[in-house]
């Protein structure tokens, strides 16, 4: 170090021979995660320990709630001559107490981890171990020879090292951990890149270069490929051990040291509650190249169409989304549908994302609520999904017209409560079964009820279509709605006679066959 070089070595950090600036660049961390370092190698130093922790945990759980880590899952850190130093020589040199070890072991956990789960898991972790170290000193603090344990010391009384660690020492042993496990190797492999071991030679240890620690299994194999990996992968496989515990613990004890030994910790499933209304910073939500929700394309699935649930003030809530494949089944191309909502959420660790479960369960929110304060003279039409509400809309640009959520059985979980009072006509489905028609009785039934009991005059009425008999020949298809082409015979006038046939008022909303236009086909 050069003490009167305050630019390159300031006072704050005399005594670290490890500068944050080239454990930053090695890690490839952005501005959050590398000012967090920096607060923590230097907490104490210049500023009171709390107010520079302090500050190291506002920057990762701004991190947290701001960046997509769905786009840090398949980056690729730059690695630099510095990448050197191991974990335990930084803490050592930053004299970090055993949290504050802790913590940073979670932030290269993040860095090294290749699945969100995994990222998830680490920064909830570093949060964890940085919290516990604030909580135990006030905002004045205290001296940091106080504070800090040394590192040796924290090494022989607490049972926390990073599993890298251990690794990296069975690494370093290789030939003596194979040796004491399988024996002599063959004879000649000694003096190639790999110890055989076996009649054929069907277990191969790397001893040198890249392959230094590689083992692998030619007689067992896991999706039609040898088993492969590690020192830790040798230890389980060849010592019949069941868990990950099990085989720390194992090598702990051969390398000499008990406490080396990361006890793995019970993950409990994080509660993630939607965050509605959708905050206005969040993105929208790209499926194709988000890492946990493209899952749902798996198998075939395509997206049709996103419809977007908002409140009365046209705030985002969330989306229903549909997606379609190939039906192998039906010969008549008919395709497989699935509609799963998608909610924007947040974990009690602060993580937020956006997941595939509900935005709302109960007391839902008709779809295309917001419509009804732009114009309140215009009469309400619902009708059964989303994709039929959007066609019917672009159909009948008179009508405000709305759907929900949930298919058949969602009706009766949806808040309806917007329509008291209000001129409402119901378009149901086509079904040869009737279950069309009775949804549309159902919910006839809950918006009565509703103004019986606000003591309000309402209207509503259930369009009629053309019965339906099995002794005579359908009128109209099985499941027909307005999404659909336009069945033989019928034309735009036809389905104006339905809705003149359901309220006698219905030409005061000045319905036009140029209504068509843009609409069903």
């Amino acid at each position: 170090m050069q003490p009167n070089d305050i630019t390159n070595y300031p006072d704050h950090m005399i005594g670290n021979s490890i500068k944050p600036i080239v454990v930053i660049e090695a890690w490839g961390f952005d501005h959050h995660l590398a000012c967090a370092v920096k607060y923590i190698a230097r907490a104490g130093r210049k500023n009171p320990i709390a107010e520079d922790l302090k500050k190291a945990e506002w920057y990762i759980t701004r991190f947290i709630r701001q960046a997509d880590l769905n786009s840090h899952v398949s980056s690729t850190y730059r690695l630099t001559e510095f990448s050197k130093y191991s974990l335990q020589a930084i803490c050592k040199d930053w004299q970090l107490s055993e949290n504050l070890s802790k913590c940073l072991s979670k932030l290269t956990l993040f860095k090294d981890s290749t699945s969100l789960f995994l990222k998830e898991e680490a920064l909830k972790g570093a949060l964890k171990y940085l919290r516990d170290e604030i909580a135990l000193w006030g905002h004045d603090g205290q001296p940091m020879s106080q504070r800090m344990q040394p590192f040796e010391e924290m090494q022989r009384t607490s049972n926390f090292i990073p599993y890298k660690e251990v690794e990296r020492q069975l690494k370093d042993r290789i030939y003596e951990l194979a040796t004491s496990i399988l024996g002599y190797p063959n004879k000649g492999s000694e003096r190639t890149n790999f110890l055989r071991f076996g009649k054929k030679g069907e277990i191969s240890v790397g001893i040198r270069g890249n392959h230094l620690g590689v083992y692998t299994n030619f007689e067992k194999s896991v999706n039609g490929s040898p088993l492969k990996g590690g020192p830790l992968k040798l230890i389980e496989d060849q010592m019949g051990l069941s868990s990950f515990q099990e085989t720390l613990r194992w090598a702990s004890e051969w390398l000499g040291v008990q406490d080396l030994t990361r006890q793995v910790e019970q993950k409990k499933p994080s509660t993630w509650v939607p965050m509605v209304p959708v905050p206005d910073y969040v993105a929208e939500p790209d499926i194709a190249h988000n890492p946990y929700l493209n899952r749902i394309l798996n198998g075939g699935n395509t997206e049709v169409s996103r419809h977007a649930y908002r409140d009365e003030q046209g705030n985002l809530k969330g989306y229903v989304f549909r997606f379609e494949k190939l039906n192998p089944n039906d010969p008549a191309g008919k395709k497989l549908k699935i509609t799963p909502p998608l909610a924007y959420c947040r974990n009690e660790h602060g993580l937020q994302f956006w997941r595939w479960t509900a935005f709302e369960r109960e007391n839902r929110t008709p779809y295309g609520i917001e419509k009804l304060s732009q114009d309140l003279k215009k009469p309400i039409l619902i009708v059964e999904g989303e994709k039929t509400c959007d066609a019917a809309q672009k159909l009948l640009p008179e009508y405000h017209v709305l759907t929900w959520s949930g298919g058949k059985g969602g009706v009766g979980k949806t808040n309806w409560k917007c329509l008291i009072g209000k001129e409402v006509l119901i378009w149901p489905d086509y079904d040869y079964d009737f279950g069309g028609h009775i949804t549309a009785q159902k919910l006839h039934h809950i918006i009565t009820q509703l103004n019986d009991n606000a003591w309000q005059e309402g209207r509503v009425e259930i369009v009629k279509l053309p019965p339906y008999s099995p002794e005579k020949p359908a009128l109209l298809p099985d499941t027909w709605d307005l999404a659909d082409p336009l069945p033989e015979g019928w034309t735009f006038q036809t389905i104006i006679k339905c809705l003149n046939s359901t309220v006698h008022n219905v030409s005061q909303t000045n319905i036009h066959d140029d209504s068509i236009a843009g609409g069903l086909p």
